[in-house]
C-alpha cells in the first residue's frame, strides 16, 4: 500500500508517534480505506487522531478504522460547534480577516 503522510505527525518524548489528522470535509470511501491501511503497515505510528466538525464524518472515520481493524489505533474527536475555542474568525466574502467580536461590537457605532 501507498504510504500515507499525516497532518501533523508529533513525536513524543518516549518515542511514540501520534499523528494529527484534521478532517474537514468527507472523503469516498475507498479514499479513506486507503489511509487506513496505509496506518494499518505503517508500525512507526502508536496512535491517530482525527478531528472532525461532526457526528457524519466521526463516523465516517470510524467506520473505516473498523473495516481496517484499527478501532484501537483510531481516536476521532469532534471540534466545537464554532470552531476551535479562541481561534480568530474569518470574515466571510473579500477574504478579509474579521475583526474580534468585540472590536466589531465597538465600530459599528458612529464614525470617528
Amino acid at each position: 500500500p501507498a504510504r500515507h503522510f499525516p497532518d501533523v505527525l508529533v513525536e513524543l518524548a518516549d518515542g511514540r508517534r501520534l499523528a494529527l489528522e484534521l478532517e474537514l470535509s468527507a472523503k469516498s470511501r475507498d479514499a479513506l480505506d486507503r489511509v487506513m491501511l496505509a496506518y494499518a503497515t505503517d508500525r512507526s505510528v502508536s496512535r491517530v487522531v482525527y478531528l472532525v466538525p461532526g457526528a457524519a464524518l466521526a463516523r465516517q472515520v470510524r467506520d473505516a478504522a473498523e473495516r481496517a481493524g484499527l478501532a484501537g489505533l483510531v481516536q476521532v474527536e469532534r471540534l466545537a460547534a464554532d470552531g476551535i475555542t479562541g481561534a480568530p474568525r474569518i470574515a466571510a466574502g473579500r477574504g478579509a480577516a474579521a475583526r474580534s467580536p468585540q472590536r466589531a461590537a465597538a465600530g459599528s457605532g458612529a464614525r470617528r
